[in-house]
This record gives C-alpha cells, sequence and structure tokens, in this order.
C-alpha cells in the first residue's frame, strides 16, 4: 500500500468521526479574522457583593532575582526580554501559552510579586488586539479569568488594565472554540461568566448569558454520569474541576448574577467530580498518568479538597475497595496497602481524541502509598517523533501486537482507528479482588488478533493473565514501567529490567525501569506476577 493511500485512511478514520460544527467551524476559524468595532460603549466593573475565596494555584509564575524578571513554567526558566519574549519562535508553543496565562495571579500569592502591575502592562503593550498566540482564545480564557480573581482578590487593575481585559473579553466572543470542542470551549465558557460578573451594562449582560447557556450545554455532554470528563485525562478532569469549583466561587462574590439553580447544578457536577478524581489517585493524592497527564499544571489533590470544603462542598474523604467509573471504564481496585488503577474503556468521544493514547487495559499500581508500576507518561506537546512514541502502546503497561499500537495514534492530537473495549467484570473474593477487561484493537489486522486482560489482587502480590488468540503467528510484545526495581516474574522467569526514562511533568526526565518479554506465536497466555 503506497504512502498516499496509509495517509488517505488516516485522515477518513479521523475525520469520519467529528462533529460537523468541528468540520466547518475549522473552515470559518481559518478564514475568519476577527475584529472589534471601534467606537464601542466602555464597560465598568460592576459592584462587588461578596468576597472572592483564594483558589489553589498552579502553572507557570514570575519573580524578580535582583533587577532581572524570570518566568518558570513545565520546568523550563526564561529571562524576561523586551524583544520577542512573548512570540519568541524558539520556545515550544506550550510554554508560549503559559506566558500569557498568568495563572499566578490567581491566588493572593501575585501581589506579592515585586512590580506586578508593571509586569502585566508590559504584556499590554507588547501584545496588540489580535496578536498571537496571546490572543488566541485558549490562553485569552484563561487570562481573562486570572485577570478577574486578581483583582477581586487585590483590587490591583488599572483603569488601562481593565480596558484591555474588556477588549480581551469582546475579542473572546467572536473566536469561541466550536471547532476544537472540548475542555477548550468549557474555558471559553467560563471566561464568559467571568466576564459578564465582573462588567456590568448589556454588553457584560450577553456574555454572562452566552457562558451561562454554553457552560450548562457542555457541562451535560463532557461530564459523564459517573463523573468523569470525557476525555478521559485525569489531568484536564482536574483542570475542569478546578474551574467548575471557581465558577461556584464567583457565585458567591455576585450572587445577584448567577442563579441559583446554576450553581446547584454546578455543585452536583463537582461532587462526583471530585469523587472520579480521588479514585484516579493514589493514596498519596498523585494522579494515575494515563493519557496526556502531567502533575505539574494542576494543584495538589489536598488543594482541590480544601477549595471544594471553602466553596460549599461535602469532601468524601474513604474510597470503597472496589471503584469503578462504569461510562469512562476506569476501576480502581484496593487491597490492604495496594492499589490498582486500570484504564479498561474506550479511549474518550470519538469526535475528540486529542489527549488519548494508545493505552487501553494500561494500569499503575502503588504500594504503601508509593507509586510503584506507573505510566511513562508525557512531556511535550509537539508534532515529534518523541510526541508519537509517548502516546504509543508499547510506552505502556500493556502488550503490543505486531508493533503496531492498539488504537492508530498520528500526528500530536489524532487518533484514526481505535480500540474498542471489552465489557468489564470485577468480582470480588475473600483472598482477592479480579477485574477482567480488553479490547478489539487488533481486530482490525489481516489475521485478527483477540486480547483479554485478567488482574488478581491479592495482599502480598498482583497476578496478570494476558490471552492473546490468533490463527497465525504474530510478535507479542508485554511492556511494564516502573520507578524501582519489581520482584517480577513473567513466565515463571525473573525479568531483569533496562533503564528508560519516565516522565512525571512537562519538559522533564526522569530514570525509571522497564521490564520486556517478546514472544512469537499464534496464541498465547503471558502470566506475569509483582510480589511485595
Amino acid at each position: 500500500m503506497s504512502f498516499d493511500l496509509v495517509r488517505l485512511g488516516l485522515y477518513w478514520n479521523t475525520i469520519r468521526y467529528l462533529k460537523l460544527i468541528q468540520v466547518y467551524r475549522r473552515a470559518w476559524f481559518k478564514l475568519y479574522r476577527p475584529k472589534i468595532k471601534s467606537g464601542l460603549q466602555s464597560v465598568t466593573p460592576a459592584p462587588v457583593t461578596g468576597s472572592w475565596i483564594e483558589p489553589p494555584v498552579a502553572g507557570g509564575s514570575w519573580k524578580h532575582e535582583g533587577k532581572q524578571l524570570y518566568f518558570q513554567a513545565l520546568n523550563q526558566k526564561s529571562l524576561y526580554k523586551t524583544e520577542g519574549f512573548w512570540r519568541d519562535s524558539d520556545v515550544a508553543y506550550l510554554q508560549l501559552y503559559h506566558r500569557h496565562y498568568f495563572d499566578q495571579m490567581k491566588s493572593g500569592k501575585a501581589d506579592k510579586t515585586e512590580d506586578w502591575k508593571s509586569i502585566l502592562e508590559k504584556w499590554e503593550k507588547a501584545n496588540p488586539i489580535g496578536s498571537k498566540p496571546g490572543w488566541e482564545p485558549y490562553p485569552s480564557s484563561l487570562r481573562i479569568t486570572n485577570w478577574v480573581s486578581y483583582h477581586l482578590l487585590t483590587g490591583g487593575l488599572s483603569d488601562v488594565l481593565i480596558r484591555s481585559l474588556a477588549e480581551q473579553i469582546r475579542f473572546l466572543q467572536k473566536q469561541l472554540e466550536f471547532h476544537l470542542q472540548g475542555n477548550h470551549l468549557l474555558v471559553n465558557a467560563k471566561a464568559s461568566i467571568f466576564g459578564g460578573c465582573f462588567f456590568q451594562g448589556k454588553e457584560a449582560q450577553k456574555w454572562l448569558k452566552l457562558g451561562l447557556k454554553l457552560t450548562e450545554k457542555e457541562m451535560n455532554e463532557q461530564i459523564l454520569p459517573d463523573g468523569m470528563n470525557y476525555e478521559l485525562s485525569p489531568m484536564y478532569h482536574a483542570i475542569i474541576l478546578v474551574d467548575v469549583l471557581d465558577l461556584i466561587n464567583l457565585a458567591y462574590v455576585f450572587p445577584e448574577k448567577i442563579p441559583a439553580a446554576f450553581v446547584s447544578f454546578l455543585k452536583e457536577k463537582a461532587r462526583k467530580m471530585l469523587h472520579a478524581l480521588q479514585m484516579l489517585s493514589h493514596p498519596k493524592g498523585e494522579i494515575a498518568l494515563f493519557g496526556d497527564s502531567a502533575f505539574d499544571v494542576i494543584p495538589p489533590l489536598s488543594e482541590i479538597e480544601q477549595y471544594a470544603q471553602d466553596v460549599g462542598l461535602e469532601v468524601p474523604s474513604t474510597l470503597k475497595d472496589v471503584e469503578v467509573l462504569e461510562n469512562a471504564g476506569y476501576v480502581r481496585l484496593n487491597k490492604d496497602k495496594a492499589v490498582l488503577i486500570v484504564k479498561a474503556g474506550n479511549l474518550g468521544p470519538d469526535h475528540l481524541l486529542a489527549h488519548a493514547h494508545a493505552d487501553t487495559t494500561s494500569f499503575e499500581l502503588s504500594v504503601d502509598g508509593n507509586r510503584l508500576v506507573v505510566d511513562t507518561g508525557v512531556d511535550r506537546y509537539r508534532n515529534d517523533q518523541e510526541r508519537s512514541r509517548q502516546r504509543g502502546t508499547p510506552a505502556h503497561n500493556t502488550v503490543t501486537v505486531d508493533q503496531l499500537d492498539s488504537s492508530e495514534m498520528w500526528s500530536s492530537f489524532r487518533v484514526a482507528r481505535r480500540a474498542r473495549p471489552l465489557p468489564l467484570e470485577v468480582t470480588k473474593q475473600d483472598e482477592h479482588l479480579h477485574l477482567r477487561c480488553g479490547h478489539r484493537g487488533y481486530q482490525r489486522l489481516k489475521d485478527p488478533v483477540s486480547f483479554e486482560r485478567e488482574f488478581f489482587l491479592y495482599q502480598d502480590r498482583l497476578e496478570i493473565i494476558d490471552t492473546l488468540s490468533a490463527k497465525q503467528q504474530h510478535h507479542y510484545s508485554w511492556n511494564l514501567y516502573s520507578k524501582q526495581p519489581l520482584q517480577l516474574t513473567v513466565q515463571g522467569k525473573t525479568l531483569e529490567p533496562q533503564q528508560c526514562i519516565i516522565h512525571e511533568n512537562f519538559e522533564e526526565q526522569i530514570q525509571g525501569f522497564r521490564y520486556n518479554l517478546d514472544l512469537q506465536a499464534n496464541s498465547e497466555v503471558i502470566r506475569s506476577c509483582i510480589a511485595w
């Protein structure tokens, strides 16, 4: 098959799942150049009738060291330079985005930053309306909410910056990200609510009305009945949960603007979301790094739980031995000092798999609170060979067939043919907890391969049985990754680890260990055991 036909197949098996609005809005987004009409009536801040509760903060931070100003995000420290800092072509685009968020402003800590007003005015002068990447809708949305949060905490925005804030909200209304959907569109809606509450007048009322309507619509679609965000990334789930808590927080500041019924709606969603986040976290609070997930861009679980309490939510204190997110396909088993978290469902919504990996049936394991078996993680979004490797099946704790991904990952954020999961079966015995799962990802091969996986979690060990069946011979590659050497046997033999690189944060590498077994067979049962 020629390269062009392969490429065509990838495009077809990606595009055919998109919503119609994604297709035509993408074309519109490429062609349309939004502008703000001159002479629009200025908007003024609305009276504040409540107190803004300081939220938890993660992400980028600004700091003076002597006479030099530095910005740090994603494990990279950059010296502020007047020329080109905001649009530096030598910096990864995700890093550039973070320079425009001003995450630190959500916190009262921002008030302690030397000459903070000067930093904001530098941004305002260097980034005229419509300039990229600062005025793109996603960084604009985060910056809008962060600037509003900062002013509610400190009153620190000058008249010039308040006028700039209004312009940013106006510009955002003209470029809502319907073509991307998902977390991008939801944060656009959140920023519209923040703008509509912060300002007063007919224009602000339109922003608020749009934001409320869009948030309710997207929350009903994006938050599954079990409480999980439909993109199924624990990291993005945590980000969106904090967004929801921010909106509840805002309702206490402007109670006359946000309907009580909408607040009740948000609280019910947040309660389920918090439970899902707890379920996807290890005993010390670290999230399982499934899909595009990292630690450094979200607050610690304990801080999110405290924030939830601060805005009036009851925080559940314990989890059951067996927890299943049936809609998301995540399973958490807890046996004495061991916690097993398994990804056994779909990759996400078919129209939006930007942050999915080919990791169906992969898992993480912690013992005595310490993460033992880990996902290899991600450290980048840029489209390169390493990004492809990090998304692929061999980078996860599962079995790869014929060196092919279980779901076809391509480009930075695209998926063509995708693995469909087998039904989950969870049972609880006196001595162990049992999970049966699997997927049909390799049914697409000319000689189809079926794959089923069983987990048996005991007090002192985890046993795994992988069953692969086909008519012809295939190459089966069994992989497992850890942060420290394991007591591991596969097919009755002790496997020796190889050193490898794993990622817990963006732009960061740490040493890990890879265990691998390669087999040639038509059908095979692979038995493995991790003891502690």
